[in-house]
């Protein structure tokens, strides 16, 4: 995986010079999972932060690829019943995610980004509460291994207000999410 980032941005540096956009952000991600099936278990939303390096590139006048490179924390926080015993799980869950989103630009100032996103889960980490008894446990993914990986969807819209941009993202795979970022190109 470290290998596939390093590549990924020494190719984006590379090609700076031809890129129409080059920037950083930082966001505001609001996630949550998916479970409609258990009655002993409700899961809410969580708010978590990302960071990184996004470029766009051209093709023609309205239409681009946009590549981004981000540090994304997501989870949730479920609340359940087991054995009579009332629970407490806040799950926090660290990514690395690399989206490469096709760019339509409606306008000078508006595109709308869509395309699947690879994430890499590398950090875990479950807080457990229940009564008075409370505990930790990190799960670091240093193994490489698939099963911390996946392929999600993601979309949105991004203003321009050179240099500042706008955006509004939501992803969906096991978890849905929502994120809100500021960026500036560079």
């Amino acid at each position: 995986m470290k290998t596939i980032l390093i590549l990924f941005l020494f190719a984006l540096t590379l090609q700076t010079s031809h890129a129409q956009t080059l920037g950083f952000k930082v966001s505001a991600i609001v996630s949550n999972t998916f479970d409609s099936e258990s009655s002993d278990f409700s899961d809410n939303a969580k708010v978590g932060y990302g960071a990184g390096l996004f470029a766009r590139y051209p093709i023609t006048s309205i239409l681009g690829i946009q590549p981004e490179v981000l540090f994304a924390q997501r989870g949730f926080i479920g609340n359940g019943n087991f054995l009579g015993a009332d629970y407490r799980l806040d799950r926090t869950l660290n990514y690395v995610d690399v989206p490469v989103m096709v760019a339509l630009m409606l306008t000078p100032n508006i595109t709308v980004v869509a395309g699947p996103q690879y994430s890499y889960l590398f950090k875990q980490s479950d807080k457990y509460t229940s009564g008075n008894t409370a505990f930790t446990r990190d799960t670091n993914f240093e193994d490489h291994k698939l099963d911390s990986s996946n392929i999600s969807l993601t979309g949105g819209i991004d203003v321009d207000m050179d240099p500042l941009v706008i955006g509004l993202r939501t992803g969906w795979d096991t978890k849905s999410w929502f994120s809100l970022s500021v960026g500036f190109r560079l």
